[in-house]
């Protein structure tokens, strides 16, 4: 194997469809067998990390074509090949409160249910997107039609197994709606669940191949006509919850044959912040690759893959 296995891809291959490939530094190798099934097949006969991990390993050596990364399309064209968001059939759940937070004292006066949240053993767990929901690199998110501010929330998303196993990580984005949520806590699945709110790229990293993701600092820049308007460093060493706690709440009461993503929590929120049509949003995670969005209208916004088979704020979380 001369070049290193990074991750798992989904991607579009003209003529082809649908396909898995092994991602290296230049390539992506891919299996156009038409029995090899999707990621759900996948994970349903490789529920452990390392099992993972050897699976990504042999598509990779049993690959039948090998498609340069550098002639990816950024866009949704049916005639270039093209990452597609890294989910298939898995539901796609958040987390939330899970980040240390430096004033409680402050957070029980100004959003007490929140603080309650981050007191409690229970976790704070949401129904984030439907797997025909959420974008990949090549797709647009959206901000909420009815909603003044809309913000990106950059976090680390879990694959987990059917066994509840974290298997793999990759970028998230967690679009909200802010002052809906903020509005009334009751309002919080609104605030999280329309066109164009969760993104996730750009592929799978097995777990095995990076275990330092879960303390590597990360980034969210946003762009607009070519200037820098928000600017976050997310450090998830400060996560006060860690990745197995959360999958075990989830799984406790609720089967996923597929297996789930699980995005892990935003770090912090750009206050005074709204995202705007035109609006460019960059993750970067330097061991798990780049997840960029562009942001639509939300009456013009494009689906995810799946459905198609001016101030600058700096932050330190």
């Amino acid at each position: 194997m001369s070049e290193k296995v990074r991750g798992l891809a989904r991607l579009h291959v003209p003529g082809h469809g649908t396909r898995l490939g092994a991602v290296t530094d230049q390539d992506i190798h891919v299996d156009l067998s038409t029995d090899c099934g999707g990621l759900s097949a996948l994970l349903s006969r490789n529920t452990a990390a390392d099992d993972f991990e050897k699976a990504v390993l042999s598509l990779h050596d049993r690959a039948e074509t090998v498609i340069r990364r550098s002639e990816l399309s950024p866009a949704t064209e049916e005639a270039k090949p093209h990452l597609l968001s890294p989910a298939d059939e898995q539901e796609c759940w958040g987390a939330g409160c899970t980040y240390h937070v430096d004033n409680l004292e402050k957070m029980r006066r100004a959003r007490p249910l929140y603080a309650a949240a981050y007191e409690a053993d229970r976790p704070l767990l949401f129904f984030k997107a439907s797997a025909f929901r959420v974008a990949g690199p090549s797709d647009s998110i959206a901000c909420r039609r009815d909603s003044g501010q809309t913000i990106p929330e950059a976090e680390l998303a879990v694959l987990l197994s059917p066994t509840g196993e974290a298997v793999a990580y990759a970028m998230g984005n967690d679009v909200t709606a802010l002052d809906v949520e903020r509005s009334n806590s009751l309002y919080q699945p609104q605030a999280k669940i329309f066109d164009g709110s969760a993104a996730l790229g750009p592929w799978w990293t097995p777990a095995s191949m990076a275990p330092e993701a879960l303390t590597t600092p990360f980034t969210c820049i946003v762009t607009r006509q070519g200037k820098t308007v928000l600017k976050q460093e997310i450090d998830p060493g400060r996560m006060t919850r860690g990745v197995d706690e959360l999958a075990q709440w989830l799984y406790r009461s609720a089967s996923f044959p597929d297996g789930a993503v699980l995005m892990t929590g935003g770090a912090s929120v750009p206050e005074g912040f709204t995202l705007r049509e035109g609006d460019a949003v960059k993750i970067d995670h330097p061991r798990l690759g780049e997840l960029r969005n562009v942001v639509l209208s939300s009456s013009s916004s494009s689906s995810s893959g799946n459905e198609r088979k001016g101030r600058e704020y700096v932050a330190q979380a």
